[in-house]
């Protein structure tokens, strides 16, 4: 099942737009060090989202923790949550 919530478009029209990430209370820790932290967002389906930063802000450990490359970083712990939607079409060439 993929989580709605309704939003208003620029015309100010109400429409249900799919999430299709979410992360919530987001952390990253090497060991005891703390790399990133509190980090809680929504991203809609057809929205453009970039992650930008000054080098060794956490932007690889963060993308490594959506997608579950933590498991094979030993000293890398992830807390919080971060879901993404089961896609259940298939798409087969012909």
């Amino acid at each position: 099942m993929v989580d709605t919530t309704s939003t208003e478009n620029p015309t100010g029209a109400a429409e249900t737009v799919p999430i299709k990430v979410a992360v919530k209370d987001l952390g990253i820790y090497y060991g005891a060090k703390k790399a990133i932290s509190g980090i809680n967002f929504e991203i809609r389906e057809h929205e453009i989202f970039g992650i930008i930063g000054p080098a060794g802000s956490g932007k690889t450990s963060f993308l490594r923790a959506l997608n579950r490359m933590d498991d094979f970083t030993p000293s890398m712990r992830v807390e919080g949550e971060a879901r993404r939607p089961i896609s259940t079409s298939s798409s087969s060439a012909a």
